[in-house]
Order: structure tokens, then sequence, then C-alpha cells
């Protein structure tokens, strides 16, 4: 019996796809082999064999014949010749190329198929009844079996990739139960890498010196931009990691300072020390030719920057103005000399030499009207009368009482002429949560003879920390109290001239004359002061003086104020000249009340209280008040000064109602109306640099991240152009607006501003911007036609913004800027905006915000029209 070798291996892929490229290894990258010959294995497998060079199926399957021969068309043909497909001949005569000889014996190079599938081992012709051959042609058999690669040789197969065969193909298993068919170890890591570490601890590398920095690490697959695998930085911010004994990265350590005796910014050799940074008082070198001249220009008189010798005037007559003929050139000052010589009349102190030749014009024969042998004389009431004057002398004396009927009840000290300064309701300043003290009203009158005196008439309730006295100099000077209620307990002061210089008198009771609708209104605002011209030369310390300056803190001067001159305190105080205190305090007349001077001078007349040259004066209201009456002004008088009107001042400040003809109902908004000023914006603009290291900045919004930051720095300055003033009120946690900073451990109103920066060339606003909240404090007068009598003083503890002034933040400060690290060149436009979200009621939003185009070029930037 002829046996029949057929090949029965077969194969069925079960799952789709190709497989990656491999450079001809089994496994390589953990991917799975190639199969690139087209049969089931992976190149490179042990019984991997070429497909034949026609292994097409035939065209049509015919009947098998009945003696097991393969079918006419594409079978063995009839005769036994092989066919030209490669089917076995029908007579199964062996092969030259090894296949089984006629008897069943294989020869010696008998080769499997080229399937690679196993041909049954002499198996019969036939099976028994009632069973068939299956697919692999085992009698009875089930057929191929399903395989699954194991790419990754750990005895798991990958359920992706599938064949049937009748026998197990090499780098395939019978299972399907491999998890990570790439990996052998089966424990890919959360990095995705087989058999990994997983993620790893990276160290963050400040100065770029390849080393970590142990206190800034992170976990991760790889290394951050800016991070690396080691912890070795023992100097994270100091790429050479030599910081020398100052601090300094690879600095020089100490260093050589010389001390600066005269503050001209050069050394002098003497007392050299090392350190680090220069000690007050020393600099960097010793170049000082002048130890003890700041300027290094000693004159020929051995003064420092001194003029050299100076012209001066001899002064014959003691009146401080040289002779114009008798100049001279010397060092100093001595007595009888000037630096003028501008005395009209050399010889005479008073330059007054009168017509008739003498000088002060008293002894030369001159009558009462000045005219040298005139007739004028003194009437009765002491007026000079005929001769040149054109006036007669008063001589009706119907009484007989030897005093001229027109001035018939002239007392017998006539009454003297002085000048009144009136503080009326001035408060103080007072600070967030001290009780509410004054305002008080007190006066300082001038005496033509050098004596003054101090009337308080309201000074309770009384808080305040006042000085009173007076002072010639920086030497010579008298306190009566400070910070002590001296004036409560007395209520009048009189300064006579005594044989010891000026005495105090508390026996003389001089009448408190309320002048507020008499005299001058100073208008003097908060730390303000004013100039007045007295009628009568004022005898003070040894000179005499035609003018004060009136302080609103409640004090004059005879030489202009310096300062503000609201910190009293000791005296004599080497700040002020020749000065009179009778309520030396921070006074602030701008918040209420008023300060009025008055020359007071006496007629010869009765005034309504009929008192003869008193002071006593109708108000408003017909009521004899003031002088000697002791009765104030009427209260009933309404801002439009009508006697028991109805006018009153608004929130805004207005005087409305009443016959001022404007309607409450219909009076101006009262509101604020916030300006950010462009120009100062634009003026301010700059590129810096900045190593940011407080993580407060992240958490503000100022910085987009840590380290080496490039700003764009400007300042702010935000004023109040309304009808009232900002009043945001004191900061506390639980109020509208306010948040308490837990970073800098402050209060920001919130919101008060945005910085944003647009992109002109993308028309978009670039997400780098931020809201920033501020203390809102008044800094200065913005407009004085809104504010003439300057600010409220709006503070950290109660913050706003008064009408007319403004609030500036320097672009020195922090968050003044705008992150443009990550910005490229372009055009810009910077937007700086106030109120932002219109938290805060205003009169016009439409001038809320401030823009300016920029150029930003590399380090510079330019502010472009």
């Amino acid at each position: 019996m002829r046996k029949h070798l057929i090949a029965l291996f077969g194969a069925t892929l079960l799952a789709t796809g190709c497989l990656p490229t491999d450079d001809g290894n089994d496994q390589a990258d953990g991917q799975p082999p190639v199969n690139t010959d087209g049969d089931i294995l992976p190149d490179g497998s042990a019984d991997a064999t070429p497909p034949p060079t026609d292994a097409a199926p035939p065209t049509d399957a015919g009947p098998t014949p009945t003696d097991g021969a393969p079918p006419a068309d594409g079978g063995a043909p009839s005769d036994g010749a092989v066919p030209t497909d490669g089917a076995p001949p029908t007579d199964a005569a062996a092969p030259t190329d090894g296949a089984p000889s006629t008897d069943g014996a294989p020869t010696a190079d008998a080769a499997p198929p080229a399937d690679g599938g196993l041909a049954p081992d002499a198996a019969p012709a036939e099976c028994p009844a009632g069973q068939a051959k299956d697919a692999c042609g085992v009698c009875g058999g089930d057929g191929a079996a399903t395989w699954y690669a194991d790419v990754d040789r750990d005895g798991l197969g990958d359920a992706r990739i599938a064949v049937e065969a009748c026998a197990q193909p090499a780098n395939f298993v019978a299972n399907s139960d491999d998890a990570e068919p790439e990996c052998a170890t089966n424990d890919t890591d959360a990095c995705g890498i087989c058999a990994g570490p997983g993620e790893l601890f990276w160290f963050a590398d400040q100065d770029e010196d390849g080393r970590g920095d142990p206190d800034m690490r992170l976990v991760g697959c790889a290394p951050p931009r800016g991070f690396v695998a080691n912890d070795d930085d023992a100097e994270p911010l100091c790429a050479t990691n030599d910081t020398d004994i100052c601090g300094v990265c690879a600095g020089a350590g100490l260093r050589l300072f010389y001390p600066d005796g005269d503050g001209d910014g050069l050394g002098a050799d003497a007392e050299s020390v090392e350190a680090c940074e220069a000690p007050d008082g020393f600099v960097d070198n010793n170049d000082d030719p002048e130890p003890l001249c700041a300027t290094n220009d000693t004159d020929d008189c051995g003064r420092c920057g001194g003029p050299g010798r100076v012209e001066a005037w001899i002064d014959q007559d003691g009146d401080g103005l040289g002779d114009p003929a008798q100049r001279v050139e010397v060092c100093s000052l001595e007595p009888g000399l000037v630096r003028n010589g501008d005395d009209p009349e050399p010889e005479c102190r008073t330059n007054d030499t009168d017509l008739c030749g003498v000088c002060g014009g008293d002894d030369g024969g001159a009558d009462c009207n000045g005219t040298c042998g005139g007739t004028a004389g003194f009437d009765g009431c002491g007026r000079c009368v005929g001769g040149d004057t054109g006036l007669e002398p008063a001589e009706v004396d119907r009484d007989g009482d030897g005093i001229p009927d027109l001035c018939d009840d002239c007392p017998d000290r006539p009454v003297e002429q002085r000048v009144i300064i009136q503080w009326t309701e001035v408060p103080p300043y007072t600070q967030q949560g001290q009780a509410p003290h004054g305002p008080y009203t007190f006066q300082l009158v001038l005496w033509p003879n050098g004596e003054f005196t101090f009337l308080y008439e309201v000074v309770e309730p009384f808080g305040a920390t006042n000085t009173v006295g007076y002072q010639f100099n920086a030497e010579d000077g008298q306190a009566l109290g400070i910070d002590t209620e001296f004036v409560v307990d007395q209520r009048r002061v009189h300064w006579l001239l005594g044989e010891n210089g000026v005495e105090v008198d508390y026996a003389r009771q001089e009448p408190f004359i309320d002048i507020r609708n008499l005299g001058e209104d100073q208008q003097l605002g908060d730390d303000a002061s004013s100039e007045f011209q007295l009628p009568f030369p004022f005898p003070f310390g040894g000179a005499t003086f035609d003018r004060i300056f009136i302080s609103s803190n409640g004090f004059v001067s005879f030489a202009p104020i310096p300062g503000a001159g609201y910190q009293n305190g000791l005296l004599p105080d080497a700040q002020y000249g020749p000065s009179i205190f009778p309520f030396w305090d921070d006074l602030n007349p701008s918040a209420s009340g008023a300060v009025h001077a008055f020359v007071a001078t006496p007629a010869c007349e009765n005034d309504c209280n009929g008192d003869l040259g008193g002071f006593a004066y109708f108000d408003q209201c017909g009521v004899c008040v003031g002088g000697n009456t002791g009765q104030q002004p009427s209260e009933d008088v309404d801002c439009n000064g009508d006697c028991n009107g109805t006018a009153f001042i608004n929130g805004c400040g207005q005087c409305v109602g009443g016959n001022t003809g404007v309607d409450p109902e219909e009076a101006p908004e009262c509101a604020p109306d916030l300006l950010v000023v462009e120009d100062y914006l634009a003026n301010t603009l700059q590129i810096d640099y900045y190593n940011a290291q407080d993580p407060c900045l992240i958490t503000e919004r100022c910085i987009g991240a840590l380290g080496q930051r490039k700003l764009l720095r400007f300042g702010t300055r935000i004023a109040n152009l309304g009808t009232a003033d900002l009043q945001l009120g004191r900061p506390q946690q639980g109020v509208d607006h306010w948040i308490f900073d837990e970073c800098h451990n402050h209060f920001h109103y919130e919101a008060y501003a945005s910085y944003d920066l647009y992109d002109v060339a993308a028309g978009e606003t670039l997400p780098i911007g931020a809201k920033a909240g501020f203390a809102v404090i008044d800094i200065g007068v913005h407009d004085p036609a809104l504010a003439p009598n300057g600010c409220q003083g709006y503070n950290s503890q109660n913050q706003g913004i008064s009408v007319g002034c403004q609030d500036t933040y320097s672009r020195s400060l922090n968050c003044q800027w705008v992150d443009i690290t990550d910005v490229q060149d372009g055009v810009y436009e910077l937007v700086v905006t106030t109120n932002p979200d219109r938290l805060i009621p205003e009169l016009d939003y439409t001038n809320n915000a401030a823009r300016v185009r920029i150029q930003l070029t590399g380090d510079t930037v330019e502010v472009l029209p």
C-alpha cells in the first residue's frame, strides 16, 4: 500500500496588526518580534522555514479521487508526474529532496514539510469506522490548537497575537495570561519602564552648577527643567559654592573701609576697619585730601567751603545798614560791620531825619503833625489838631469838666490798641481709637509795649498734648505747661515786662473779645501758616518786629515757620526762632473751625454794650455780642449767613436749602471720582530683574514662579476729582472688600487696581496681569482748586483719599510691576485700572484706566506715541 505524505500544517491569525520592525534579535526594546517571511512565526524562530515559491491554493477545488490522490486541478497528475504547483505525485515516489521512500522509510536527509506542520507518522490510509481525520491528519483528533506569542519569553502568552497550528510553534505558548506582554518581569513601573525604579526624587539646581538643593525637591519620572538627580549642593544659591565670610557667592571676603568724618564720600587713612559692608560713616576709599571739610575747598580764612574774604561795610549808627562809602574785606563780621552798604543816612539810626534835620524828628522843633516850626497840637482827647492838620480842636465843654464834649467820656487811661489772634473751635488730630476731645477756642493778644496775653475760652473736654510758653531764641525760653491741663485751671495768663524780663501775671483779667466775625480769616489748612502785618512795632527779646507768622497749630512766630510745626515739645526748641505758644498742639483747622486775626483799635465812642472804645457788636441776629458782653455770636445763623435760617451743609460740604437757591434734592451728586494719572505711569516705566524667593509673591499673584524674574516696573498714582472723599474707613476682618494678607500680616483693600498687558499684534490681553490690593491714603494734593485747604489726612488707620488729593505707589514697592519673564519682544499696552470691578460708587468710571503703549526690546522699554 502506498503511503501519501500530506502536509497538514495550517494557521489562522486570531489577532490583527503589524508587529514593529526589529533589528533581527528575538526581542528588542521590550517589543514583540517581527514576522517578515510570511509564515506564522516570528523571525529568528528555530523552526521557521520559508514558504514554497508557489504556495497559492488551487483555483477550483475539485472532488478528491477515490484513491486519496489530490484533485486533478491543483493536485498530483494522474500519471504521478510532479505538478508545477509543488503537490506530491500520485504514486508517492520518493522525491529527490528527501521525501519518504515508497516503503515508508525516510531517507537520510528527510526534512519536515515546508509549511512547518508535522506529517502523521505512518498513519493508516483509512481511519477506523466512526472516526474521521482532523485537519492535522489524526483520526478522531481535535484539529489544530491555538497558540499565543510569548514575545518577552516569560512563559505567558500575549492574547493579542495568536495562531492555530497542529504543533506548538517556537516562541508561542498555550496560554494567554501575559498581563504585560512586553515586560518579562511583569512589573512595569509608574513611568512605563519594565522593571523600572518608578518615580524618583529630583532636586532644584537654582544656581545651575549641576548640584541639587536637598531642601527643594520634586518627585517625577524625568527631571523638570532646572532640576538634577543629586542633592549634593551645599550652597544652593552659589554656583561656585564658595560663599565668602560676608555671605557673597564668589565674594572677596572682608574689605577695608575708611572713616568719612565730613560726609563727602571720601575716606581718611586713620582708623580703617575690615568689614563686609561699610559701617555708618565709613567708605571704601582713602582719597580725602581734607578730612574735616566735606567740600574740600577750605578758603584762605580757614573755612570749609567758605567764600574767602567777603565784603563788609561799617555801620556807624548801629541800625544794621552799612555806610556805602566805608567798604572793607574781612574773614568774619566783627562788631560794627555789616554785609550791606544800604544806609541812606549813615549817621541816623532810625533813618528818618525830619524836616528840621533832627534824626528821629522828636527834638527838631516839629509839631505833632511833623511840621518843623508848625503849630499843630493835641486836644483834650489826644488828637493832633490845628496847624497843617486840617482838623479843628474840640473846644466845646458844656459840663465844665475840662474835657471837650466830643470825647467827654474818654477814660483816664486811654484804651490801648492791640492785635488779637483767635483759634475758634479748632479740633486736634485724633488717633484711631483715641477718646474724642476738643475742639478748642483760645486767643493770643499782643500789646504795643511787648506784653502779651493768653485767653482760653473753650478747652474742655480736654485731651491735648499742648505746650504753653514762649522763647526768644533756641537758648532762652519758658514753658508754663507741657502735656498738662494747665489751660483748664488758668483761663487768663498775662505776660508783663518786669525787672527780670518777661514775668507771668495771673491776676490781670483781660476780657475775651470774640473776633470770629470781626477778624480776618487766615484760611489755614492742616499744618499751615500765614503771614500777618502788625500795626505797630512789637518789641520781643531785644528786637522789634513788624510782622508775625500764624501757625494752624496754636502758636505764632516772628520768623517764617519751618516744616509743618505740629510736633510740640520742650521749650526752647531749636527748630524755631522767637515765638509765642499759647496752645501748641497738632491742630487741624481744615477739619473744622477757623483762625482769625484782628487789629483792635479803640474809638472815642461807646460800643453796643455801652463801653467807650469797646468792641462789642451786633451779630446777624441783632444781638449785641463780643466785647465785654460775655455773649458769643448767635449759633442760629445758618451756613448761608441767615439768622434762624434753614440752610445746611450736606455730605459733600455744600451749603444747600434755606435761602441758598440750591434745592437739597437737586444738589450735585455727592461721590468720589477716581483717576489713574497716565503721565506718572508713563514716566516711571523701567525693566528690572529680580531673584524672587518669597512664596507670598506667588500667593499675591505678583510673579509666575520663584527664581530670577524679568519685571516691568512702574508707579501708580490715583487721584480723587469727585465731590466727596473716598472713605474706606478702618480696615478690619469681616468688612466688605478688606482682606487680611496672611503673608505680610496686614490688610489690603481688595481689587483696588488691576494691572494688565495687552498684546497689540495678537489683539489680546496676556494672562499675566493681576488685581492688586493696597492701603489707600492721602499722599499729597493733586488739584489745589479742589483742595484749597490741603488733604484731610487719611492714613493706614482711617483709609481714603480726600477730594483733590492723590495716593501714590512708587515703582520700588513690591508688586508694582508686571512679570514679563515669558513675554516676547514687541508692542504692548500697559493698562492700569482703578476700581476695576466698580465696587466703589463713583461719579464717572470712564477715567478709571490709564493706557501707555510701549515697545519691549530686550532689556529696554520705550514709550510710544
